[in-house]
């Protein structure tokens, strides 16, 4: 087996300490990368939550709108009572809708932390771990959500069987 001068040794020592150094830089960059996308996500399902709630209690109004309509008409009373029982059916539909869309907001947060982790692990602290520990918490967004489109649905099926038995 032939010798290596040293010089050679040092020289192929410094190689692949560089080529390990540009890995993790790769490495690196590309957690970041993968942390810019799914903030992206974030925001976007996190958008789309208050599109539906911002939608949901339009359409509130616009079933307002249309009941009270109906309800100026003697003649169309009788069918007055489609007009909560539909409510109760979009406020089910929009319950069942931000469910969903938390399922992939929190996965998306679930992600960023464990990113976050990567990209700092002296430290790992971000928004999405702040997150992660937040929505620990007894009473959270999401809860109170659902106890608006729930509660919500059951009175208008409520007023809905009303209005059948009286009209």
């Amino acid at each position: 087996m032939r010798d290596l001068p040293e010089n050679a040794e040092h020289e192929s020592l410094q190689e692949h300490e560089s080529l390990q150094e540009h890995e993790s830089l790769q490495e690196h960059e590309s957690l970041q990368e993968l942390y810019r996308e799914v903030g992206e996500n974030f925001r976007y399902f996190v958008d789309w939550r208050y599109k539906l709630i911002e939608r949901y209690f339009l359409t509130l109004g616009g079933l307002t709108f249309v009941a009270a309509w109906i309800f100026e008409r003697p003649d169309l009373r009788n069918i007055l009572w489609i007009v909560p029982l539909a409510g109760t059916g979009l406020s089910l539909a929009f319950w069942q809708m931000d469910t969903r869309n938390k399922v992939l907001f929190r996965a998306c947060a679930k992600i960023g932390a464990e990113l976050e982790a990567r990209l700092c692990p002296t430290e790992p602290i971000g928004v999405y771990k702040k997150y992660c520990e937040l929505k620990s918490a007894r009473i959270t967004y999401t809860l109170i959500l659902s106890y608006i489109y729930l509660i919500t649905a059951l009175g208008l099926a409520l007023a809905s069987l009303y209005i059948f038995l009286k009209y």
